[in-house]
């Protein structure tokens, strides 16, 4: 792993002299600025290149006007399965396509992958979070690799947590031995206070009181214990889990089992309780856990403890709660077999990530892949004022270039929830490909005809309506012919390609100055409009006339004759008529 620095310590795996990031397939002056792109708390002096403090589907859109608007396809992108904009795997994405493309191919995007698998195992070794990922448990909504870093850093959230509990543990204990030895008039006011509770009932594990309420036998307080978390899953842990259920079977054996499997937290829940709350039965465990199954009876006395009973479903005999309770030992959260083993987790995670190769990671990013092409392509100005071409899908009342991308983001959100299916993928990117080109085919277009400094009011007008009319038809009428603007635009044109080509002198152009403003350079040798235009490709003759045939008495009748001459091919084409009424 190539070294980066941050806070006095060193990124990534130590290296020996050989660096990998020196023999590998990118090259190390290159290799640093994308990891530190994809990382970029490992460098604090590069600032620009931080995530966004909170992800979202879709990124900020500047409209027309330059205000920031709602995107055009957040409706879309909404329930799109892919991970937040600019996070870590937006740019991952992006980053990858570069490298496939310019950097060395699928051995360089297998560089690139060993080097991130090494900095996130050096992340968790140091219980350092992973950026650009977002807090919380794996968001099912993303994907899979998504909810897998997400998974990562809940792993490094609970490490540091678990950690930060043991030190002050520890504290607490030494503080406790401290009091033990130098306070021994608190320490026997306390065992007076105690007499009349076990050793082994001593409550432990307490958050906080739980409102007014208080235990049924001994109507001491009821208290709140602190309880593990429940383990967060990703998706496909999630569908091995119900697989496993399923495959218990209906029998009685299996239906123990998967009530075992279920009540884990439930368990773990009520051994908590039992800790913080002497004394407690089953009755106030359910008040507090689950206060719908408790049926409270009116009592007349306030001083007296409440009164009332278990709803039917818990008092069925063989209940599983009255089963786990009765199993249940007073043990609090932080003594507890872990539900959630983060160490586990995380190395799972990482083996995981370290064990698939650059065509399984392309895989997994082909969702989010198309999800940064379309935010892409939805930037373009020019993509809600072009016609839709007719190599794609029509949609049916809205023939624009921008209705085209809606129905191809409709596809992709359906294809992201979907098994991948490279061959449908494939399509999609031939389309997106197509809307690319007709874009970019509009921006080259619209800056050969208004240039770098365009002209305002209707002659501007009638400038962009040529465009659009270029891109939409072969044959395009001039209007103002070849004195008006847009005839003044094609002759500058032709004199550019003309200039280009003989290497003339490189003098300005009025461009759009009338056929007067014409330079004497561009009259060398011939002069008229031809030596303006270059040499010509071919030349086209259209004949027609009117008149009698086929004989002097007949009527006239139209005749066309059509001819074309070019270096290499001469056509010849005639279409006559004769009065078949008066011959």
């Amino acid at each position: 792993m190539v070294g980066r620095v941050n806070s006095g310590q060193k990124h990534g795996a130590q290296t020996s002299s050989s660096s990998p990031g020196e023999n590998g397939p990118i090259p190390v002056d290159i290799l640093v600025p994308i990891l530190n792109y994809l990382f970029p708390d490992a460098e604090k002096e590069e600032q620009g290149a931080q995530y966004p403090a909170a992800l979202s589907q879709v990124p900020e859109w500047v409209a027309h006007s330059g205000q920031v608007e709602d995107h055009p396809l957040k409706a879309v992108l909404s329930n799109l399965k892919s991970s937040g904009a600019d996070g870590l795997v937006w740019r991952l994405a992006i980053v990858l396509c570069h490298v496939i493309h310019s950097l060395g191919g699928l051995q360089a995007a297998a560089h690139l992958w060993h080097e991130i698998v090494l900095e996130l195992r050096f992340r968790w070794d140091n219980a350092i979070h992973v950026p650009g990922i977002g807090s919380g448990s794996p968001d099912l909504a993303s994907t899979l690799l998504h909810q897998k870093l997400q998974m990562l850093n809940c792993c490094i959230t609970r490490r540091q947590a678990r950690e930060k509990s043991l030190s002050k543990s520890e504290i607490e204990e030494v503080e406790d031995d401290d009091e033990f030895y130098e306070c021994e008039e608190e320490m026997e006011d306390e065992e007076r206070s105690v007499n009349s509770r076990s050793v082994w009932d001593k409550p432990e594990g307490r958050l906080k009181r739980c409102g007014q309420l208080r235990l049924l036998k001994t109507n001491e307080p009821l208290y709140i214990p602190y309880t593990q978390e429940p383990a967060p899953m990703t998706e496909d842990r999630l569908e091995e889990h119900a697989d496993v259920l399923l495959r218990l079977g209906t029998d009685t054996v299996g239906s123990q089992l998967r009530a075992r499997m279920m009540s884990a937290s439930l368990l773990s829940d009520m051994e908590s309780f039992k800790a913080a709350n002497p004394g407690a039965v089953l009755e106030d465990f359910v008040r507090w856990y689950s206060p719908r199954d408790w049926i409270e009876q009116s009592s007349d006395d306030p001083s007296l403890p409440p009164q009332g009973s278990l709803s039917t479903r818990m008092q069925i005999p063989g209940n599983m709660w009255q089963e786990v309770w009765g199993s249940a030992k007073p043990v609090p959260a932080r003594r507890q077999k872990r539900l959630f083993d983060d160490t586990r987790e995380a190395e799972q995670v990482l083996h995981w990530l370290a064990s698939m190769g650059p065509g399984a990671v392309c895989c997994h990013l082909q969702p989010t892949i198309l999800h940064t092409s379309l935010c892409r392509l939805a930037e373009e100005k020019l993509l809600f004022s072009l016609p839709a071409p007719s190599s794609l899908p029509q949609p049916r009342h809205n023939n624009t270039l921008a209705a085209i991308l809606d129905m191809i983001a409709q596809r992709v959100t359906r294809l992201s929830r979907q098994p991948p299916d490279t061959v449908k993928y494939q399509e999609v990117v031939d389309q997106i490909s197509e809307v690319e080109c007709c874009i970019a085919r509009a921006q080259s277009v619209r800056h050969k005809i208004l240039g770098e400094s365009p002209p305002s009011g209707s002659q501007l007008a009638s400038l962009e309506d040529l465009v659009l009319k270029l891109l939409d038809s072969p044959d395009v009428n001039l209007e103002g012919g070849p004195r008006g603007a847009a005839g003044a635009v094609i002759r500058k044109l032709f004199q550019q390609a003309r200039r280009a080509s003989l290497l003339i002198d490189d003098s300005p152009l009025d461009v759009y100055g009338g056929p007067d403003d014409r330079r004497s350079s561009f009259n060398i040798g011939s002069a008229g409009p031809a030596s303006e235009l270059g040499r010509p490709v071919g030349r086209e003759y259209l004949l027609r006339t009117l008149v009698p045939s086929p004989s002097t008495f007949s009527r006239p009748v139209p005749h066309r004759m059509f001819a074309v001459v070019c270096p290499n091919e001469f056509r010849l084409a005639g279409a006559f008529s004769q009065d078949t009424t008066f011959c």
